[in-house]
């Protein structure tokens, strides 16, 4: 019985290594300063050494600014829904084909990942994969920038609500394109 955990341990491992070997050497890189950066921005009583994190993050991915010329087919643009916590959304708006403003194209709601504990809207990977859904599926991304823990304990997690709340008021959907559809 003991044999075979260990062989089953054994083929784990092997399948780990085969998987690791798969991945492209800039994703490894990645994975592994993504570790090592989150070991070193850790401190003793939970919380996040915020400046060391983004001076790392801002290494490994960097943020991207909105851009209201189209850059690959889609334009961004922010705006702040609430100026006490600091909650804002970017919205990433396929370029209309021929310039047909009657093709209504659904909103997608998009919350980075992540755990709400890193990253933010505006870095480079989610810039780039709302871009691609923007663009590919046709839709109006909304990307919420929300409060991140643990310095912004449970129900900060709550702005993201906030962004739903927002989006279905009258400033939300002055901010959509008309042709949108909420």
């Amino acid at each position: 019985m003991e044999g075979n955990a260990k062989n089953a341990r054994l083929l784990t491992n092997r399948q780990l290594d085969e998987i690791r070997s798969c991945l492209p050497l800039r994703v490894r890189w990645l994975c592994w300063a993504l570790k090592s950066g989150t070991s070193l921005v850790l401190k003793s009583d939970g919380t996040v050494n915020r400046r060391l994190a983004a001076w790392l993050l801002w290494c490994l991915m960097p943020s991207m600014p909105a851009d209201i010329l189209p850059k690959r087919g889609v334009y961004t643009k922010d705006t702040v829904i609430d100026h006490v916590n600091g909650v804002w959304v970017r919205l990433f708006v396929p370029v209309t084909e021929n310039g047909n403003e009657r093709e209504v194209l659904p909103v997608v709601v998009y919350f980075h990942g992540c755990g709400f504990c890193v990253l933010s809207a505006a870095q480079q990977l989610y810039d780039v994969f709302c871009r691609r859904l923007a663009k590919r599926r046709r839709v109006v991304v909304v990307s919420v920038e929300y409060r991140l823990a643990p310095e912004h304990k449970f129900p900060a997690a709550y702005d993201c609500f906030a962004a739903l709340t927002w989006l279905n008021s009258d400033a939300g959907r002055s901010f959509l394109p008309r042709y949108a559809d909420v």
